[in-house]
């Protein structure tokens, strides 16, 4: 991990720990304390202390304007290859009409 990093997340975790010890840290938190969790870690370690974590649609239009055009096209594809992978991993049904069974 760069130093750089290190000491942003210093405030939160402290010193020594790596990033799989740093992330599995927060998930158990987060399980445990569900959004106060969140809002906790969002305040120390990006100085973000708003209310609501949802957004209208008007703020991620807003926010997608203001991206440079290759940056929203290289997010744009990005989701794009995470949607279809994670489809390709639904189960398939299957059903035998002579049988009667099926998934």
């Amino acid at each position: 991990m760069p130093p750089s990093m290190k000491e942003h997340g210093r405030p939160a975790f402290g010193d020594g720990q790596d990033p799989e010890q740093t992330v599995d840290r927060i998930l158990t938190d987060v399980a445990a304390r569900g959004d106060e969790a969140v809002r906790q870690y969002t305040r120390s370690l990006d100085g973000w202390d708003g209310e609501a974590f949802e957004l209208s649609g008007e703020n991620m239009a807003e926010a997608a304007r203001s991206l440079a055009p290759d940056l929203l096209a290289a997010l744009e594809e990005a989701a794009g290859r995470v949607r279809a992978f994670h489809q390709a991993c639904l189960p398939v049904g299957w059903f035998d009409e002579a049988m009667g069974l099926g998934q």
